[in-house]
Protein backbone atom coordinates (compact mmCIF):
# COMPACT_ATOMS: atom_id res chain seq x y z
CA UNK A 1 0.00 0.00 0.00
CA UNK A 2 1.34 3.19 -1.28
CA UNK A 3 1.30 6.51 1.49
CA UNK A 4 -1.02 8.20 -1.10
CA UNK A 5 -4.18 5.61 -0.40
CA UNK A 6 -6.46 6.40 1.77
CA UNK A 7 -7.36 3.53 4.53
CA UNK A 8 -10.85 2.72 4.88
CA UNK A 9 -12.56 3.60 8.39
CA UNK A 10 -13.38 0.26 10.06
CA UNK A 11 -17.58 -0.30 10.50
CA UNK A 12 -17.56 3.13 8.84
CA UNK A 13 -21.23 1.78 7.64
CA UNK A 14 -22.15 0.47 11.18
CA UNK A 15 -21.63 3.85 12.76
CA UNK A 16 -23.42 5.55 9.77
CA UNK A 17 -26.36 2.99 10.82
CA UNK A 18 -26.44 3.92 14.32
CA UNK A 19 -25.99 7.56 13.71
CA UNK A 20 -29.05 7.46 11.96
CA UNK A 21 -31.35 5.28 14.21
CA UNK A 22 -30.24 8.20 16.59
CA UNK A 23 -31.65 11.03 14.99
CA UNK A 24 -34.67 8.81 14.07
CA UNK A 25 -35.33 8.17 17.43
CA UNK A 26 -34.96 12.08 18.63
CA UNK A 27 -37.30 12.45 15.87
CA UNK A 28 -39.95 10.27 17.38
CA UNK A 29 -39.41 11.24 21.02
CA UNK A 30 -39.43 15.00 20.28
CA UNK A 31 -42.85 13.99 18.24
CA UNK A 32 -44.07 12.05 21.37
CA UNK A 33 -43.30 14.70 23.76
CA UNK A 34 -44.89 17.55 21.89
CA UNK A 35 -48.01 15.24 21.73
CA UNK A 36 -47.70 14.35 25.26
CA UNK A 37 -47.67 18.58 25.88
CA UNK A 38 -50.84 19.01 23.61
CA UNK A 39 -52.91 16.33 25.48
CA UNK A 40 -51.43 18.08 29.51
CA UNK A 41 -52.72 21.53 27.67
CA UNK A 42 -55.94 19.89 26.74
CA UNK A 43 -56.70 18.22 30.07
CA UNK A 44 -55.16 21.34 32.22
CA UNK A 45 -58.15 23.58 30.52
CA UNK A 46 -60.98 20.94 31.17
CA UNK A 47 -59.53 21.65 34.44
CA UNK A 48 -59.35 25.43 34.82
CA UNK A 49 -62.89 25.39 32.86
CA UNK A 50 -64.16 23.40 35.55
CA UNK A 51 -62.94 25.16 38.60
CA UNK A 52 -63.91 28.21 37.31
CA UNK A 53 -68.21 27.56 37.32
CA UNK A 54 -70.00 28.12 39.96
CA UNK A 55 -70.68 24.92 43.14
CA UNK A 56 -73.81 22.73 41.75
CA UNK A 57 -75.12 20.19 44.45
CA UNK A 58 -73.61 17.24 44.75
CA UNK A 59 -77.15 15.07 43.97
CA UNK A 60 -77.64 16.71 40.44
CA UNK A 61 -74.22 15.20 39.61
CA UNK A 62 -75.90 12.33 37.21
CA UNK A 63 -75.10 10.37 34.14
CA UNK A 64 -71.49 10.96 32.67
CA UNK A 65 -69.35 11.07 35.97
CA UNK A 66 -66.46 11.89 33.90
CA UNK A 67 -67.70 15.03 32.55
CA UNK A 68 -68.67 16.63 36.71
CA UNK A 69 -64.80 15.78 37.56
CA UNK A 70 -63.11 18.78 38.87
CA UNK A 71 -66.66 20.37 39.01
CA UNK A 72 -67.12 22.27 42.63
CA UNK A 73 -69.96 20.28 44.21
CA UNK A 74 -71.60 21.17 47.45
CA UNK A 75 -72.95 18.58 50.27
CA UNK A 76 -74.71 18.24 53.41
CA UNK A 77 -74.78 16.03 55.83
CA UNK A 78 -72.36 14.54 58.84
CA UNK A 79 -69.58 12.81 59.59
CA UNK A 80 -69.55 9.39 60.96
CA UNK A 81 -67.34 9.45 63.96
CA UNK A 82 -66.76 5.78 63.84
CA UNK A 83 -65.88 5.41 60.26
CA UNK A 84 -62.18 7.17 60.16
CA UNK A 85 -59.30 5.63 58.16
CA UNK A 86 -55.74 6.99 58.64
CA UNK A 87 -53.34 6.42 55.70
CA UNK A 88 -50.10 6.07 56.86
CA UNK A 89 -46.60 6.43 55.13
CA UNK A 90 -48.00 9.68 53.50
CA UNK A 91 -45.40 12.60 52.88
CA UNK A 92 -45.77 16.26 53.30
CA UNK A 93 -42.60 18.67 53.78
CA UNK A 94 -40.26 15.77 53.99
CA UNK A 95 -42.41 14.64 57.45
CA UNK A 96 -44.04 11.00 58.02
CA UNK A 97 -47.84 11.58 58.77
CA UNK A 98 -51.50 10.17 57.52
CA UNK A 99 -53.82 11.59 55.24
CA UNK A 100 -57.15 11.60 57.75
CA UNK A 101 -60.08 9.79 55.42
CA UNK A 102 -63.61 10.31 57.21
CA UNK A 103 -67.06 8.70 56.20
CA UNK A 104 -69.38 11.48 55.18
CA UNK A 105 -73.53 10.49 54.89
CA UNK A 106 -75.04 12.94 53.37
CA UNK A 107 -78.82 14.14 53.74
CA UNK A 108 -80.26 11.48 50.96
CA UNK A 109 -77.82 8.59 53.05
CA UNK A 110 -74.83 8.24 50.44
CA UNK A 111 -71.97 7.74 52.04
CA UNK A 112 -68.36 9.35 50.80
CA UNK A 113 -64.85 9.63 52.08
CA UNK A 114 -63.91 12.39 52.39
CA UNK A 115 -60.00 13.36 52.78
CA UNK A 116 -59.59 15.62 55.87
CA UNK A 117 -56.37 16.34 55.15
CA UNK A 118 -53.01 15.43 56.17
CA UNK A 119 -51.72 15.23 59.93
CA UNK A 120 -48.08 14.34 61.15
CA UNK A 121 -47.19 11.03 62.75
CA UNK A 122 -46.37 10.39 66.34
CA UNK A 123 -43.25 10.83 67.92
CA UNK A 124 -42.50 6.97 67.41
CA UNK A 125 -44.79 4.47 65.88
CA UNK A 126 -46.77 3.53 68.22
CA UNK A 127 -47.90 6.49 69.03
CA UNK A 128 -51.07 7.69 67.36
CA UNK A 129 -51.24 10.96 65.34
CA UNK A 130 -53.55 14.20 66.48
CA UNK A 131 -56.22 14.51 64.44
CA UNK A 132 -58.65 17.05 64.79
CA UNK A 133 -61.83 16.65 65.64
CA UNK A 134 -64.77 16.08 64.18
CA UNK A 135 -67.75 18.65 63.74
CA UNK A 136 -71.01 17.83 65.38
CA UNK A 137 -74.19 18.10 63.94
CA UNK A 138 -74.66 18.84 60.15
CA UNK A 139 -72.78 20.69 58.07
CA UNK A 140 -71.97 21.78 54.58
CA UNK A 141 -68.98 20.39 52.57
CA UNK A 142 -67.70 22.00 49.39
CA UNK A 143 -65.45 20.44 47.20
CA UNK A 144 -64.33 19.27 44.05
CA UNK A 145 -65.43 16.38 42.86
CA UNK A 146 -62.50 13.63 41.68
CA UNK A 147 -63.01 10.04 40.28
CA UNK A 148 -60.72 6.98 42.03
CA UNK A 149 -58.22 6.51 39.55
CA UNK A 150 -58.85 3.11 39.57
CA UNK A 151 -62.61 3.56 38.85
CA UNK A 152 -63.46 1.81 35.31
CA UNK A 153 -65.14 5.77 34.42
CA UNK A 154 -61.76 7.33 35.15
CA UNK A 155 -59.99 4.61 33.08
CA UNK A 156 -62.73 5.29 29.94
CA UNK A 157 -62.25 8.85 29.37
CA UNK A 158 -58.65 8.34 29.22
Amino acid sequence: MTSTQKTKEPLAFFKSLIALLLIIFCLWGSQWQYHRGVDRHARNAVIEERIAKSPIELDTVTGDLPNYEWQTVSVAGTFDAEKQILLRNRYNDGKYGYEVLTLFKSRDNKNFWVDRGWVQAGATATTPPVVTALPQGEISIVGRLRLDSSHCLAKAKA
